[in-house]
């Protein structure tokens, strides 16, 4: 795939799985694409009550509000 300014194709910016179990078990891979519009300047967005309370722009910036 061709990745220079050329293309319109999206870009694969992150593919990710997560275990919970200490790696015996992985859940499904998220993707994220360049034509995904990310809504915040720090990313992953965080979760925390206040900050999803806010649609993820409240709270500290920090990972845990």
């Amino acid at each position: 795939m061709n990745a220079g300014p050329a293309t319109s194709e999206p870009l694969r910016l992150l593919s990710l799985r997560v275990s919970r179990d200490g790696g015996r078990t992985w859940g499904p891979e998220r993707q994220v694409w360049s034509s995904e519009p990310l809504a915040h300047a720090i990313w992953p967005p965080c979760q925390c009550p206040r900050c999803r309370a806010t649609g993820g722009t409240g709270g500290t910036g920090r990972a845990g509000g």
